[in-house]
């Protein structure tokens, strides 16, 4: 529904506010059938309801009620809301949730992480709203790094202050995310170019020509009142050949196809036209924020492209690059920018851990000895301690409800450690000097496979993580990496082959 209201208002040319569409979800009983002559309907509390959550999602959410959000846990994932109080026609706080999207594979584990209320980054968003706000009245451009630990809420934090800027400054957001491997040097201008201009992922490619065609042509009815539309209408044809909707490739303003200098390809000039493209949004809906997740992963290529971009931005925007420790020692893309404001962001503290964990548990409480020893372990880390709680409920450690909860004895002495989890501790690990993060040979390991752990041993021949191991009771050798240095006993560390 939602994507269908995206295409239609593609078609919106005249002016004033952007159209948009608010849902509301609920499940209960309903009195249906033809009313007073008129036609089929329904009327209840349920419909009533579900009518107040969509007053309350903001344009473009999907709000639900508790009975919709139990229903569909397996197929969506959800996030819990605060009560929603003084709702037309309630005289009780409504238990709603918000939708963060459909799960790929039904049936998986909800990412507690995720779904969880937003807590203990209140003075972080207060700097980026004030940041937001100086770039809105000096109509200026600024970029803030925000660097910190896998699994410290980099994301989150990125995610939450878009809704915000979305929802209650009525800005505008663009996210995007470097992947470590196999995007191409250009993939995160691409994903920008598609998010500014509406583009589906199932649109054919005369549907994107369409679509960046429509946003151009809007963005320059704007433009030109202001008599600076031309560099709009330049920035076309490089828009095009970046999402593979072109019918020739693009040459660079002023050039004819037979003059173009030996080694210039149509890859140079798309950057400008990515930059003139967002600096046009900026003054169509001031100020534009944009959002670069993972952009330690940028290689130098993609690095470049995306400096390249920033640094042509000169009109209301706030460009936030999000990024492991790595992204602020020597990283081409902040490197460009000497006024940019780095932050590293720090563990959760004491009280606001607490606090997420008994957001985890559903506003149920541990004793005060087992969740000290489970927050000691998360480390203030968000996403450790979304994991631990998930894995130790999964394997019947960690029971209860919203009356307490029980941590079963000795269940944190085992070894913990999903697949996510392993993940995160490899790149922690991987930010780490390479003396740290070297194997001693012989010391016993153990290899996590689902719910399978397999003892090894070190045979010496490392490089970085990668290390030659041979099964403990197996002829097999197979080369695996490494999650912990030594520590003189068995412990619990993930593998991959």
């Amino acid at each position: 529904m939602q994507r269908a209201v995206r295409r239609m208002v593609e078609d919106e040319v005249g002016g004033g506010r952007r159209l948009g569409l608010r849902v509301g979800l609920n499940t209960g009983e309903v009195a249906a059938g033809v009313q007073a002559a008129l036609s089929y309907t329904v009327i209840g509390d349920t419909v009533n309801t579900a009518a107040r959550l969509a007053d309350a999602a903001g344009v473009g959410g999907v709000y639900a009620g508790a009975a919709t959000q139990r229903a569909t846990r397996d197929r969506a994932g959800w996030r819990r809301l605060p009560p929603l109080r003084r709702l037309k026609g309630k005289r009780e706080a409504v238990e709603a949730y918000e939708l963060l999207g459909l799960r790929d594979a039904p049936g998986a584990r909800p990412g507690l992480g995720d779904e969880a209320p937003f807590i203990g980054r209140e003075a972080e968003m207060g700097r980026l709203a004030g940041r937001y706000l100086e770039v809105s009245d000096r109509e200026s451009s600024h970029v803030v790094v925000i660097t910190g630990d896998a699994g410290i809420g980099k994301t989150r934090l990125g995610t939450e202050f878009g809704r915000y800027a979305e929802t209650t400054m009525s800005g505008c957001t663009l996210r995007v995310r470097c992947a470590a491997y196999g995007d191409g040097r250009l993939g995160p201008l691409l994903r920008l170019v598609r998010q500014a201009c509406g583009v589906e992922p199932d649109d054919t490619r005369a549907e994107m020509a369409d679509r960046i065609r429509r946003t151009v042509d809007r963005l320059r009815a704007h433009a030109d009142s202001r008599k600076d539309g031309t560099d709009l209408q330049s920035a076309l044809e490089p828009l095009l050949a970046l999402v593979g909707a072109a019918e020739s490739p693009p040459r660079p303003t002023g050039m004819s196809a037979g003059s173009r200098p030996p080694g210039t390809e149509a890859r140079d000039i798309m950057p400008a036209a990515v930059a003139n493209l967002l600096r046009a949004m900026s003054e169509e809906t001031c100020p534009l924020v944009i959002v670069i997740d993972d952009a330690h992963n940028a290689p130098p290529p993609t690095a470049a492209a995306l400096a390249d971009v920033i640094s042509r931005l000169d009109g209301s925007v706030l460009t936030l690059l999000l990024g492991r420790a790595e992204l602020s020692r020597g990283s081409e893309l902040p490197g460009r920018f000497p006024d940019a404001e780095v932050t590293a962001l720090a563990p959760l503290s004491g009280a606001a851990s607490a606090r997420l964990l008994r957001a985890y548990l559903g506003g149920g409480q541990l004793p005060s000895a087992d969740q000290d020893r489970l927050l000691a372990i998360a480390q203030g880390n968000p996403f450790y301690l979304a994991e631990l709680v998930a894995l130790l409920v999964e394997q019947g450690a960690l029971t209860g409800g919203s009356g307490g909860w029980q941590l079963k004895p000795g269940s944190l002495a085992g070894r913990l450690l999903s697949v996510d989890l392993a993940a995160v501790l490899t790149a922690r690990i991987d930010s780490l000097p390479a003396g740290a993060r070297a194997p001693s040979c012989g010391t016993p390991r153990w290899w996590a496979s689902g719910s399978r752990y397999e003892r090894w041993r070190c045979c010496g021949r490392s490089s970085r993580l990668a290390c030659h191991c041979s099964w403990t009771g197996c002829r097999r050798t197979s080369p695996s990496w490494s999650l912990a240095g030594c520590s003189g006993r068995p412990i619990a560390v993930a593998t991959r082959s």
